[in-house]
């Protein structure tokens, strides 16, 4: 090989590189890098009280429907100003938005725990009041939410081969930070990729999505380009505020994982292209 091939190469394998930019990716938690384990849910609640519920109202995980309906009325420190949700279209309750805030689940605990004993005329009978009392045990108790956890395999692979690729990861998520930190524990496999610090937990910072102070803090915190970063998320109110920042973003599914892929290969190279 001449040394003038050489320095063609050299000056082509530089050109290339130059090309090549590290974007700012942050996954989001539950339904994305992590998935709630029914089973692991409802064992916690008691298979047997789940079969008295069935067959008493016919469809057992109509209960948690009902469990809603009792946590929006009770009285809370914070107000659900922008509308989040649960992931399947149902607003959260003003008390679930504060134990995403950071307030201590035992306390949340003692005033629902409090409501149900004041307000027995609510339930249909004494079987749905006890269910309801262990729902929301196993929700606000953090050693129950966090074992009822999994890793979303698709997810995880996409975070693995985006942290090989030497992309800047980052966490966004609403989550308690009581939980969080079981949850941590639980999963380390998992969030090797991330550096502690760029782990963003709703219940540690006191903001949470879609509110567009949490976006605002992430990017003056990390000193970010909004034009570099995406967001990966599944609640499409979620995508729409970071969008709103400037944030490119990409609504996660995992039974479309490929075409997500895809078009995060895309947003790659148009900020690579960009800068």
């Amino acid at each position: 090989m001449t040394n003038q091939f050489k320095k063609m190469a050299l000056c082509f394998l530089l050109a290339s590189t130059s090309l090549i930019q590290s974007a700012n990716i942050f996954f989001d938690l539950n339904g994305v890098l992590i998935k709630t384990s029914k089973k692991a849910f409802v064992s916690n609640i008691g298979f047997s009280n789940m079969l008295s519920f069935l067959f008493k109202f016919n469809n057992p995980f109509s209960v948690f429907n009902r469990t809603f309906e009792i946590l929006h009325k009770i009285e809370a420190k914070n107000e659900n100003t922008y509308g989040a949700t649960d992931g399947k279209g149902h607003i959260l309750p003003n008390i679930m938005c504060d134990w995403m805030l950071g307030r201590k689940t035992e306390e949340i605990r003692a005033q629902i725990t409090d409501f149900i004993d004041e307000n027995h005329d609510f339930f249909h009978n004494t079987s749905e009041e006890t269910i309801i009392r262990k729902v929301t045990t196993s929700i606000f108790t953090p050693e129950i939410m966090a074992s009822a956890t999994k890793i979303n395999k698709k997810a995880y692979k996409l975070a693995k081969k985006c942290f090989k690729e030497d992309h800047n990861l980052f966490v966004l998520s609403n989550w308690d930070g009581e939980s969080f930190d079981l949850l941590y524990e639980k999963h380390e496999k998992l969030f090797r990729f991330f550096e502690k610090e760029q782990i963003i937990i709703s219940g540690q910072i006191g903001l949470m999505k879609p509110d567009p102070a949490i976006y605002a803090y992430v990017l003056e915190t990390f000193e970010l380009n909004p034009a570099e970063c995406i967001f990966l998320d599944d609640q499409q109110e979620n995508i729409d505020a970071a969008k709103e920042m400037g944030i490119r973003s990409i609504l996660y599914k995992n039974s479309d994982i490929d075409n997500i892929k895809d078009e995060l290969e895309e947003l790659i190279d148009e900020i690579g292209y960009s800068t």
